[in-house]
């Protein structure tokens, strides 16, 4: 029997048992889908929570200009994350779309309202996933390494994170502070006073494209996207290193679908934590 445009992966399952499936290794990687780039700064930002030596920590990052910001909290409730958002936001401006991930922090009933009040809309990431908010992971493995060092060192985070935002993003877009205030900001390091002057930051847009395409294409090497599925159809959903049934229920999102569980209960999952359940499909 010839099935046209057939991703491999379905053949890979015809005639094996549900044991193999349940034990299944996880999903090889697809594509990347990147983000949209925004037309200017801080219009589109991602933000996390993370932990380090006891402390809790909050990330903001613009996904034009890399600037970051870093609040040290009280605790992780809800009403804490909406009181340091709103800090910045006053100081920075409303963002038109705030990424984050699932998180309860982020997933409350008061951080909807906090969402509807202030008028930008809220994205969340798929659950386990949290390459779909890559920037800010990659903003958190950024600012721990300069926790660490600066807590090993003795030095002052803060004056390593100023350095760290008046350092070009790349030989060819400057640095966070420019991209974000057109201009440079004064360190303790010297620089000639015309630097911190105000000036316009050309042909970001068009760097930061260029710059996401080298990244895709070497994140893109051995990747392969799966076949997408669709409602009522058998799949099994990676939970806990193993794999169990369920039938997809919607698409959700890129590659997000809610899945019910054959067990009871619903869940949401990106693409990557699902695998086509073949001996159901063809029972």
């Amino acid at each position: 029997m010839f099935w046209p445009n057939l991703n491999s992966q379905l053949e890979d399952y015809i005639g094996k048992c549900q044991a193999c499936l349940t034990y299944k290794n996880q999903n090889s990687k697809e594509t990347m889908i990147p983000h949209d780039i925004p037309n200017r700064a801080w219009s589109k930002i991602g933000t996390d929570i993370f932990h380090l030596k006891g402390n809790i920590y909050l990330i903001i990052i613009d996904y034009y200009s890399k600037y970051i910001e870093v609040i040290q909290l009280q605790n992780s409730t809800s009403d804490e994350v909406i009181k340091q958002l709103k800090i910045v936001f006053s100081r920075q401006g409303i963002p038109d779309i705030v990424m984050s991930d699932n998180g309860p922090e982020y997933n409350s009933h008061a951080f909807q309202i906090f969402a509807r009040q202030w008028c930008f809309s809220h994205i969340t990431s798929s659950p386990c996933y949290p390459q779909s908010n890559g920037q800010s992971e990659r903003a958190v493995q950024i600012v721990k390494k300069m926790l660490k060092k600066t807590q090993h060192d003795k030095t002052e985070f803060r004056l390593a994170l100023l350095e760290y935002l008046n350092t070009p993003v790349s030989s060819n877009l400057a640095s966070p502070t420019e991209l974000l205030n057109n201009r440079h900001l004064r360190s303790i390091i010297p620089c000639c006073p015309k630097l911190l002057k105000p000036k316009i930051q050309k042909h970001v847009k068009r760097e930061l494209s260029i710059r996401q395409s080298a990244q895709r294409k070497r994140y893109d090497k051995g990747a392969r996207d799966l076949l997408p599925l669709v409602p009522g159809q058998n799949i099994k959903v990676r939970i806990d290193k193993t794999w169990s049934s369920g039938v997809v229920e919607s698409l959700v999102g890129k590659r997000s679908y809610q899945v019910k569980l054959k067990h009871g209960g619903t869940l949401i999952r990106n693409r990557r934590h699902l695998i086509i359940d073949v001996i159901a499909t063809v029972s």
